[in-house]
């Protein structure tokens, strides 16, 4: 969560279990990062930027432990709060639809993999319903930098605050 008069504290990554192989490779580690953000006047805001696993299962089993720990933590469980990154699954899969019982999707749809020909929408920001969403911008992004920088397009949402 970026902007000028934004300032973040509190940043934790936290891992999530993963075990297993994925045919003749190991499985990556998996993890999460929660923040805590404010704006001068406003209020603060948690963040939560996760990459979920390949595997359908795994992937579940991390957006609900994601959740759960979010709404167990006494001082993260309080005021609104924004997940978003790498679901590796698209609209209707599990992880994604467990999320949207809880968050509302914020981002417009819109294919975000693979950046040199999206055809999935599998990256998305949540947000809680405390948070106003404003209207998307449009960037003037340069589509070749935005390959060589990832194999996701970037995904983004102006919140008020």
């Amino acid at each position: 969560m970026t902007g000028i008069r934004v300032t973040a504290s509190d940043a934790v990554d936290r891992p999530l279990p993963v075990g297993g192989w994925a045919g003749r490779r190991a499985v990556e580690a998996r993890g999460y990062t929660v923040s805590r953000v404010k704006r001068p006047g406003g209020g603060v805001v948690t963040v939560v930027s996760v990459h979920l696993p390949l595997e359908a299962g795994q992937r579940l089993e991390h957006a609900r432990r994601v959740v759960a720990e979010i709404a167990d933590d006494p001082e993260l469980g309080r005021g609104p709060f924004v997940v978003g990154g790498d679901l590796n699954e698209s609209v209707g899969g599990a992880a994604w639809t467990l999320l949207g019982e809880r968050l509302r999707v914020a981002t417009p749809e819109r294919p975000t993999f693979p950046s040199a020909h999206p055809h999935s929408w599998i990256d998305a920001i949540f947000v809680s319903t405390e948070l106003a969403v404003l209207p998307p911008a449009e960037l003037d992004l340069d589509p070749a930098a935005l390959r060589a920088a990832s194999d996701h397009l970037p995904v983004w949402v102006d919140l008020e605050v």
